[in-house]
């Protein structure tokens, strides 16, 4: 009898302990559910981080180039002319370009007076390495040093007679540069390519005297 009672006791105790027991109670209407992975975060919903803007890049690459040329030498006489022009060196970024720039170039003219004729021709081959700036993609600006080599002939026939003279020799000059680049450009390298209008003035120093050059020409680059 006596354990029939403490069972009995045991029974009605456990029972008064469930009713007991709080219900977990609804959320309020209109809150969101919450997952049971945000649950057991710090409370704060993570935010995807906003996109950045896509750089542009601007990396160190080759640039090559060339045109066609015509012009004329306008000191000490003028003689017309013309050549073609290669260019090959380095671009570091969109600003700054260093190459060096091969220039052959045949000069011709001949005058003819009351008392004679005359003829000349001057061959000039220019060896210039130059620093450009590109300021904007469309516009280079560009000069430096130039080691030229230089043939010239002179012919003269006149009442008095006839008579040749020529020479060659190695003359340091000046070299300058504009061009207008018409074209494209490469996002993802930074590269350019381009048609190009090119005006190169040139100068060279020939003992007292400066010899100068003027040519412009059409072309392409690939920057």
């Amino acid at each position: 009898m006596t354990c029939l009672l403490v069972v009995g006791v045991l029974a009605s105790a456990r029972t008064a302990g469930a009713e007991e027991a709080p219900l977990p109670s609804p959320p309020p209407s209109g809150a969101p559910a919450q997952s049971p992975s945000s649950a057991s975060a710090t409370g704060t919903e993570a935010k995807p981080s906003e996109p950045t803007e896509k750089e542009e890049a601007d990396n160190f690459r080759l640039r090559i180039g060339f045109n066609f040329n015509g012009g004329a030498i306008v000191t000490p006489e003028t003689v017309g002319g013309g050549g073609f022009a290669f260019r090959i060196g380095i671009q570091p970024n969109h600003l700054l370009g260093v190459y060096y720039q091969f220039m052959p170039l045949l000069f011709a003219g001949a005058s003819v007076g009351a008392t004679g004729a005359s003829a000349s021709a001057i061959a000039i081959a220019q060896n210039s390495v130059l620093v450009s700036l590109t300021p904007i993609d469309l516009f280079e600006i560009a000069a430096g040093p130039s080691l030229d080599y230089a043939g010239f002939a002179f012919a003269d026939a006149g009442v008095s007679g006839t008579g040749t003279t020529g020479g060659a020799g190695t003359f340091f000059g000046i070299a300058t540069r504009a061009a207008l680049h018409l074209g494209g450009k490469n996002e993802q390298t930074g590269r350019r390519t381009s048609f190009t209008i090119g005006l190169d003035p040139h100068f060279n120093f020939t003992g007292g005297s400066t010899v100068i050059a003027i040519t412009g020409g059409l072309g392409a680059d690939w920057y």
